[in-house]
């Protein structure tokens, strides 16, 4: 199984995906995270946020700020850093 070296505290590298309107998402509020949106319809977003949260504490900070955006969240994906390394 993948689950060697979790922890409740530390740094992790995130994946989140939601569904929204469009919104304009502060970057403060993000945890320094990356970006990507991809237009679905209209008036209707799908949102992948990735990069590294310092805890659970601001993971739960991320997917409090979404929520309150009355988004959708799709997955929330820990990935560990040799997943990120393959991707570059």
């Amino acid at each position: 199984m993948g689950e060697k070296n979790l922890s409740f505290g530390g740094e992790a590298l995130y994946e989140i995906q939601a569904i929204g309107s469009s919104v304009v998402i502060p970057n403060d509020l993000l945890g320094g995270m990356n970006l990507e949106l991809t237009q679905i319809s209209e008036n209707k977003h799908k949102y992948t946020l990735s990069g590294m949260l310092r805890d659970q504490a601001e993971l739960a900070g991320v997917l409090n700020t979404i929520y309150e955006m009355h988004m959708v969240v799709l997955s929330v994906n820990r990935l560990d850093a040799d997943q990120d390394k393959s991707k570059t």
